[in-house]
């Protein structure tokens, strides 16, 4: 058996050396390097349309990066206007003054309900400040034609309609 694998071994070099001898290894390489030269001239006309390429997704990234900053700002936007408009409902409701209801937290209308109640309880003359009354007329103020404040404003137009009739 092992003269057996010699003489494989012998017959697959000389079969080796025939395949070189045959072989045309200058067209070969002629062939290999015109190859070459065309994959060269494909790419160089393929280097602008991928820097078209190139240039197009970065731009509609930058795109679609600046519609999703719009999209969120106007999420915030929306959210901080829904959240205004609940508090300012409720302390209406409640009869909160303003300078109070700026201090509600919570982020459901429950949780600024019990707020709104906190701030009531904790400031009950705030609830007097907002109904505000007109003061009373001070009578003493004023003048009159016998130089004292007159009885009432009936009197006051008598004594002025007495002075221009004359009597």
């Amino acid at each position: 058996m092992p003269e057996n694998d010699e003489t494989q071994q012998q017959n697959a070099v000389e079969t080796s050396e025939t395949d070189d001898a045959t072989t045309d290894w200058k067209a070969k390489a002629r062939e290999w390097e015109k190859r070459a030269k065309d994959n060269m001239t494909r790419i160089k006309e393929a280097e602008p349309k991928l820097a078209e390429y190139d240039r197009l997704i970065q731009a509609s990234k930058s795109e679609l990066e600046l519609a999703r900053e719009q999209a969120t700002g106007y999420q915030e936007r929306a959210t901080k206007a829904e959240r205004d408009a609940m508090v300012a409902t409720i302390a209406l409701d409640k009869g909160l003054p303003a300078a109070l209801a700026r201090r509600l937290q919570g982020s459901t209308p429950e949780e600024l309900q019990a707020d709104a109640d906190e701030l009531l309880a904790q400031f009950p003359a705030s609830q007097e400040t907002t109904a505000r009354r007109a003061p009373r007329p001070d009578t003493s103020q004023g003048s009159s034609a016998r130089g004292g404040a007159p009885a009432s404003p009936a009197d006051e137009f008598a004594s002025i309609i007495r002075s221009q009739i004359g009597s």
